[in-house]
């Protein structure tokens, strides 16, 4: 079956779908409405979506085929008019496959309903957090959360040592692509983390030339001020394709997962930042290899586990490799992570469009950049473009805050760069 291109829209009483389905007789469609979900079926063409808020059958429902243009438009009634439908614009959460009940204790309630407190949890507790959560999830970010946390049989610790991705997700994706020089790890698929970890800091040792950084400091070479993405609720054509694309998966993630996910996701949004700056915008056939150089996950298999550590390996990895290497480029392009993730919350935008716009752009520029960018956007941006649909607006706004708290400084780095800027 094949997944139509749609679209979707709402006023007081309904929410409208429109979808691209030309060359069909409309005569052997079916559509059916039932509480969240909405399904239309006419061969080759099956949709499914799951809203967080119900629909109702009463009557009003409606459906017209244009065929011109090859559009179907669908009018849903609410169950509750007046109700606002959150989260229209995250395509690929609407896709996904609705969970089963729980099996006990009766249970109304749709998607989003309690099913207890389970150790491990689907994607980021979309809805209902307790107290006790938030308090957590403030404290956690405060201290950079170093702490362990044991779990059943998730635990990143009962493991196998090789692997990595989004939440450890991935093991075998580079076997027998070692010379390909797909990642700056020579050995991906028998490296321990602590490994990896020890390879990348004595590579950036190796990389950092005082000459180079002393010949930037002294030519000024810097990016506009402003290079922040923007934030449109409405996404564009190629958007949609890539976000309807996505795997329909479920990501078990429990809550230490997700701090470590948030680190990684700012260590993704730092490359894509800083070449925003540096191309002003245009991007080079260089941008995919920035993007996947500044990244620690993507160059080395090595996510950072708090914030501090995201911060600070990539200012660090921005002074080693990109052909401009300008301490203040550096913190600026630290600033735009800051600025994408507060959008959600900040202005009339819907929560997450802009970073997760964000992300689309970094997964073009590793697809086009080299012929086996699609494995590392298979390990981590296809999950966390996924995961992140799911993530309240204001952790986001929390991941900001603690990266600007943890903004490094120039002695914290590991070179002397107040001296080298002494010599210019």
């Amino acid at each position: 079956m094949l997944t139509p291109r749609f679209d979707l829209s709402q006023d007081e009483e309904f929410v409208h779908v429109r979808l691209r389905v030309p060359h069909i007789r409309m005569d052997d469609g079916e559509f059916y409405i039932d509480g969240h979900e909405f399904k239309f079926h006419l061969k080759p063409y099956f949709l499914r979506l799951t809203f967080r808020a119900r629909l109702c059958e009463d009557g009003r429902e409606h459906a017209s085929y244009d065929a011109v243009a090859g559009v179907l438009a669908v009018r849903l009634p609410k169950e509750t008019p007046g109700q606002h439908f959150e989260d229209l614009h995250m395509l690929s959460e609407l896709l996904r496959r609705p969970q089963p009940p729980a099996g006990r204790g009766g249970g109304a309630g749709g998607p989003g309903a309690s099913r207890g407190a389970p150790l491990i949890e689907e994607g980021d507790e979309g809805g209902g957090e307790s107290e006790g959560d938030e308090e957590a999830w403030a404290e956690m970010l405060a201290h950079d959360a170093e702490a362990e946390q044991a779990l059943p049989t998730d635990d990143p610790e009962l493991r196998p040592s090789t692997a990595y991705g989004f939440n450890g997700r991935h093991a075998g994706l580079f076997r027998g692509l070692e010379a390909e020089a797909v990642l700056e790890l020579p050995d991906p698929e028998s490296a321990s983390a602590a490994e990896r970890r020890a390879a990348r800091l004595e590579a950036e040792e190796e990389a950092f030339d005082p000459d180079h950084y002393i010949a930037d400091f002294m030519e000024h070479r810097l990016a506009p001020e402003s290079a922040g993405g923007e934030g449109g609720a409405v996404w564009d054509e190629e958007e949609r394709e890539a976000l309807v694309s996505l795997p329909s998966v479920e990501l078990l993630i429990d809550r230490e997962g997700s701090l470590r996910a948030l680190c990684g996701l700012a260590d993704l949004l730092y490359g894509y930042c800083y070449d925003v700056r540096a191309t002003e915008g245009e991007p080079t056939c260089e941008s995919g290899w920035t993007v996947r150089m500044l990244s620690t996950q993507l160059s080395w298999l090595d996510p950072p586990a708090s914030p501090a550590e995201a911060a600070g390996a990539s200012v660090r990895r921005s002074l080693c490799y990109p052909l401009l290497r300008h301490w203040l480029l550096s913190l600026r392009a630290l600033d735009d992570v800051c600025c994408l993730l507060r959008l959600g919350k900040a202005s009339a935008t819907p929560p997450a469009v802009a970073t997760i716009r964000a992300l689309l752009a970094a997964r073009k520029l590793l697809q086009g950049g080299a012929e086996y960018g699609y494995l590392l956007n298979r390990a981590w941006l296809d999950d966390t473009v996924i995961w992140l649909q799911r993530v309240p607006a204001r952790r986001l706004v929390r991941l900001a805050a603690a990266l600007e708290a943890a903004a490094p400084s120039k002695p914290t780095v590991g070179w002397p760069l107040e001296q080298y800027e002494a010599l210019a």
